[in-house]
């Protein structure tokens, strides 16, 4: 009986660690599960940056929410934008305008970017979370025939049940037109505003 008891014992234990390293490698696969998007629209320009954009959203847990902007145009772009909010503090990255003779600087995905951080609690970022809140919902996108006219993808990215919800819209330049494009022009005012805070914050 004492002969058959040991044994058994064994591989009872080498049962529970092999049920007990089972479990952990599901949770492991859990924790590294590829989070879903869901997106009615694909990227329509700038494909790389938005790409690195919604990765580094994606691999960041302290990143609540994002918004970005991504434009091009026949002869420049309008410059790019990604900005990464936290709980305290808001991240802004922006690119200045380029060329698009300037085939290194002007290569998608390859864009480099000037960086404000921002305290969430600054009047400059509360004007700028209550613009977007306000127009996110709001912003209907259009398409013009004109070769050179800038282009632009407005981006909001948000969490909720292990997926990034990503909100996208395209607009061309909506200064070329006036009806119906003036949440547009309001959003490209606030961007630009953040921008401008750059040199303030380094005086």
């Amino acid at each position: 009986m004492n002969f058959l008891a040991l044994p058994i014992l064994f591989i009872a234990i080498i049962f529970v660690f092999a049920l007990n390293q089972n479990k952990n490698i599901i949770t492991s696969n859990k924790e590294q599960e590829i989070i879903l998007l869901d997106s009615p629209q694909k990227a329509t320009i700038r494909e790389k940056e938005q790409d690195k954009f919604i990765q580094s959203f994606l691999k960041d847990k302290e990143t609540e929410e994002a918004w970005g902007l991504f434009s091009y145009g026949g002869f420049s772009d309008a410059g790019q934008f990604k900005i990464f909010s936290k709980t305290k503090r808001a991240f802004f990255y922006f690119s200045h305008e380029q060329l698009m003779s300037e085939n290194k600087s002007a290569q998608d995905g390859s864009i480099s970017y000037n960086e404000i951080i921002f305290d969430k609690k600054e009047n400059t970022w509360e004007n700028f979370e209550q613009t977007v809140r306000k127009l996110g919902t709001n912003l209907e996108g259009f398409q013009i025939t004109h070769f050179d006219a800038f282009q632009f993808d407005f981006l909001h990215l948000t969490k909720s049940n292990n997926k990034a919800y990503v909100q996208r819209v395209y607009f061309d330049d909506p200064y070329l037109r006036d009806k119906g494009t003036k949440n547009l022009r309001d959003l490209l005012t606030a961007f630009n505003k953040l921008k401008e805070t750059k040199n303030d914050k380094n005086k």
